[in-house]
């Protein structure tokens, strides 16, 4: 994360987990995580941020089995 998101990312914070309760082994996995964006010589505006989560979000997609929501 860090590395994709330029060093912008001043923590990470995992808020919820949640396991799918299921019999078979397709159970599920889900976590909530919440990035504090902080730059030290530079304001960063709403629409600055939101382009970082997005390219974030496209980075662990394509490189990770994952589904984000």
């Amino acid at each position: 994360i860090r590395d994709s998101c330029f060093d912008l990312v001043r923590s990470i914070k995992l808020i919820d987990e949640y396991t799918e309760e299921k019999k078979d082994e397709s159970s599920r996995r889900a976590y909530c995580f919440r990035l504090y964006y902080e730059s030290i010589d530079r304001a960063l505006s709403w629409p600055t941020t939101t382009k970082i989560q997005y390219y974030l979000r496209d980075k662990l997609t394509s490189h990770n089995k994952i589904i984000l929501r």
